[in-house]
């Protein structure tokens, strides 16, 4: 007897890692917040998001600092699938690399707390920046993509 697998392809597991990377971030998100242990409740206009991950301000610091690493790995599934479905445009791939290296940065947000505010820092700053980029690399292709007719409603 013969096991029969069936083909998962990038198509199908792209837009489920997207949607499932945004939904853990959010829950590790919302559990550190909610248990905020500063005077005042977290708010994200009174304070950095990158509190929620020291230990000091939040009981369910280790939620979002895990949260943030799952998360980024699942990004980086989503945004290499985004590359592999828009491949014919070369600048797809660039954005596709510099999209990996934004979303393994994000990982190491949750890696490097604030504690450790150098490293902190430049994982931040090459996360932002990588995004902003690949973010607009991506929407460039879309916007070029005329077969699939992506950038119409």
């Amino acid at each position: 007897m013969r096991l029969k697998f069936k083909r998962i392809g990038w198509n199908y597991v792209t837009p489920v890692s997207g949607i499932a990377g945004c939904l853990v971030i959010a829950f590790g998100l919302f559990a550190s917040a909610s248990h905020y242990t500063r005077s005042m409740a977290y708010s994200p206009q009174n304070h950095f998001i990158s509190e929620l991950g020291l230990a000091t301000a939040s009981e369910y610091s280790y939620v979002f600092n895990i949260c943030l690493g799952i998360g980024g790995v699942l990004l980086m599934m989503f945004t290499n699938g985004l590359g592999i479905y828009l491949q014919k445009n070369p600048l797809a791939w660039y954005a596709s690399y510099i999209g990996i290296g934004a979303t393994l940065s994000f990982s190491a947000i949750g890696y490097f707390t604030a504690d450790s505010w150098t490293a902190h820092r430049n994982a931040a700053l090459v996360f932002f920046s990588g995004a902003m980029i690949s973010i607009v690399l991506f929407s460039y292709c879309i916007w070029q993509n005329k077969q699939r007719k992506m950038h119409q409603v």
